[in-house]
């Protein structure tokens, strides 16, 4: 029905030949063209330009786009890789020819146009049942954003259910999304498996959905909203298109500049001023002040807040939306004072208040981002019942309960006085700020209208060392023998040969007082046999520019290869900037950390002291007798055994192959502080183990094994999730 050289449509078209031999024999076959693209673009309106109103904000309307694109879903259409299941209430289903994992298949159902099948009836869920020729198929119910909350991927709304009994179980806490199985039940299934799976697609190209931004007729504050449209045809094209609502107005704040100034390490600190920020608003009129506010009862003012409680019920999101409407917000509670006094003025049962936990389960925060200082919970409360309680109500004890997500009630409402700036974090100006830190200020300005704007900079005070050089040290020969790899706290330097002496305090590591660091001294040779190598480990605790105080002596060992060990740092130290010096000789220990000798390397590096003490010398020097100033001897943990971990880095498994596993008395994981944060009891078979790590936070870690003859080897472990 068509040649070749044919101009074909945007869609599918099926071409048909058919062939009639001498005999009278007929056959025929056929194949579908599909053209793709987005013929017919999805238009957004122009950007929106609004000016702020005395209400902090403004109202915004606009006509939703429109789209005319293909809408042939007709007799299913091929598409390569599906097989065709069927047409249901408007819709198209097409079960994949290969397995694949869940967001795999998302996203092959999203190039062809479609999602992976929401199942919204009993009579949907038996209609695929019946189709399904495989042992089971991913469907498009998911809960990997949060746990045991259950999501449509195309996000219908869960109004149907067909568990398999006992399910959904999140076994081993890594299953997160949601197969149909040939019984027409469901389970969650193990995130990693592959299956196949069931595309569904949509036989009207005419629902166009809003996918981001506020509904028209929404009231917005000051500043830039983004909508966003998003359409999917049935032959396989996506379009979007955007715009922006500019509110211009609302609160305007400068912060100072950032300020960067240097003291020496071992002083007190400087004394840091700054001019606070003033702000201006587009609120020009305060509402409240006891004037009538349609809709609502005058309550009362305290502390230059204005309290109204609405004579109508509504849900929490329209509650806000209105309290914003009229230049205020939910009723934020920090102190008991202001709670009895709401109780005592509240005539229902109940009424919400600004407090939530929408955004993440469990964590609950006021409308206008003040820290949740006082709380005043029902016994046993909050408990999120059934899954759905995410907002607070008021009871008329005093006390507060979280309601159900679709509960209307009445609510109050807190206007403030006009515009206040107040700073909420970081030092007061005048402050003292030792030397070596750095710290954030912000403000936060409020008006009338519920309008909120921070501003924030940093203060950041260096330490300069009060004696800028160090005595010489290093090795006359290196090319045999050097400091191949050297690694304290989070600093893991591999340098190899430096030609006896290399300056690296450009490379920093910050330490506390009295914590344990991990150490690693690692040697290199040339083309040598290996030799014993001897090391020594000093850090300028005092910061007076050397390093022959007794308690600077840190670490010392012998060994051919690597030697790796924990260091305590003492009590009472100074805060700021100072040197670590790392020496290694063969033949024999170094004298000091001034010699030059005559085969080896010295290396020298920046540590940054962080505590909140500061405290004379002459009190370091009294504590030089404790136990944690005694040089380690890292020769008691040198080893030639291996450890090799993977991947790196990890997520929620970590696999550690040893060379000898036979000796090993013991597994631990530190963090880059010294803390010890697990002691594992995992079976090592073969050499190997897994360690189950999903649940330590993204960050790095230690991994320290220890054998029964008291050696013990580290490597670094590299969490993310």
């Amino acid at each position: 029905n068509y040649n070749p050289g044919h101009t074909f449509p945007y869609g599918y078209t099926t071409v048909v030949y058919t062939a009639t031999d001498a005999c009278g024999n007929v056959s025929t076959c056929s194949f579908t063209i599909h053209v793709t693209g987005a013929p017919v673009p999805l238009n957004c309106p122009d950007d929106i330009y609004l000016d702020c109103t005395t209400n902090g904000g403004a109202y915004a309307n606009w006509t939703p786009p429109v789209y005319n694109g293909c809408n042939d879903c007709d007799n299913g259409n091929y598409i390569p890789g599906f097989i065709f299941m069927g047409e249901y209430n408007g819709h198209q289903y097409y079960c994949s020819l290969a397995p694949a994992k869940w967001n795999t298949a998302k996203q092959i159902c999203a190039n062809n146009g479609g999602y992976l099948a929401s199942i919204n009836s009993a009579g949907e869920n038996n209609f695929l049942t019946n189709q399904l020729l495989a042992q089971s198929a991913w469907i498009g119910l998911n809960d990997k954003d949060w746990e045991g909350d259950f999501e449509w991927e195309n996000g219908d709304p869960l109004t149907y259910q067909n568990w398999y009994p006992g399910q959904p179980n999140n076994y081993n806490n890594n299953q997160d999304y949601v197969e149909l199985m040939a019984s027409g039940k469901w389970n969650d299934q193990y995130n990693h498996y592959s299956l196949e799976f069931i595309m569904e697609l949509p036989c009207s190209s005419s629902n166009v959905q809003q996918i981001a931004g506020p509904a028209p007729g929404s009231f917005l504050p000051e500043g830039t909203h983004t909508v966003i449209y998003q359409v999917s045809d049935a032959c396989g094209s996506n379009a979007t298109c955007s715009f922006d609502i500019i509110v211009s107005g609302g609160i305007t704040m400068d912060c100072p500049d950032d300020i960067v100034l240097t003291v020496q390490s071992n002083s007190t600190g400087a004394t840091v001023n700054w001019t606070p920020p003033t702000a201006s608003s587009c609120c020009s009129a305060c509402n409240g002040n006891g004037a009538p506010i349609a809709g609502f009862i005058y309550m009362g003012s305290l502390d230059g807040h204005h309290y109204y409680c609405s004579t109508s019920p509504a849900t929490w999101q329209t509650a806000q939306a209105n309290c914003l409407a009229n230049g205020g917000h939910l009723a934020v509670i920090n102190n008991a004072t202001e709670n009895n006094f709401l109780a005592s003025k509240l005539t229902m049962q109940s009424a919400f208040i600004g407090l939530s936990d929408h955004v993440n389960e469990g964590w609950f925060e006021w409308v206008n981002g003040d820290p949740l200082t006082y709380q005043n919970w029902y016994p046993n409360q909050p408990n999120n019942y059934g899954s759905g309680q995410d907002y607070v109500e008021l009871l008329h004890s005093g006390q507060w309960n979280d309601q159900y997500n679709h509960a209307s009630l009445e609510y109050i409402m807190e206007i403030s006085n006009c515009l206040t700036v107040n700073q909420i974090a970081g030092p007061a100006p005048g402050s003292n700020i030792p030397a070596g830190t750095t710290h954030t200020v912000t403000y936060q300005a409020e008006d009338g209208c519920g309008n909120i704007e921070t501003c924030s900079f940093d203060i950041t005070v260096l330490g300069s060392p009060p004696y800028p050089t160090l005595c010489p040290s290093g090795g006359i020969n290196s090319a045999e023998s050097y400091i191949d790899r050297f690694m304290f706290a989070d600093i893991d330097n591999t340098t190899g040969d430096d030609g006896g002496y290399a300056d690296y305090t450009n490379v920093c590591t910050k330490i506390l007082e009295n914590e344990t660091y991990p150490i690693v001294l690692g040697a290199g040779y040339g083309n040598g046999w290996p030799e014993k190598a001897y090391w020594k480990v000093w850090i300028d605790y005092n910061m007076d520019g050397d390093f022959l105080d007794p308690y600077e002596f840190v670490a010392y060992g012998a060994g051919v290869g690597t030697l790796s060990g924990f260091i305590k740092t003492p009590s009472h130290l100074y805060q700021g900037q100072t040197t670590l010096r790392v020496a290694m000789s063969l033949n024999d220990y170094p004298l000091g950390p001034c010699e030059v000798v005559t085969y080896g390397e010295t290396e020298d590096y920046c540590i940054v002291i962080a505590t909140t003490k500061t405290t004379a010398k002459t009190e370091i020097a009294s504590r030089n007798n404790e136990s944690a100033l005694i040089p380690v001897d890292l020769s008691a943990v040198e080893d030639e055994r291996d450890i090799k971990l993977y991947p790196s880095p990890a997520s929620d498994f970590i696999n550690i192959e040893f060379s000898d596993s036979e000796n090993l008395a013991k597994m631990e994981i530190f963090s880059m502080n010294g803390r010890l944060i697990r002691s594992l009891n995992e079976r090592v078979i073969e050499n190997m183990v897994t360690i189950n790590v999903s649940d330590l936070q993204d960050g790095m870690y230690y991994f320290l094994a220890r054998y029964k003859d008291g050696s013990r080897i580290s490597e670094k472990l590299i969490i993310q999730h």
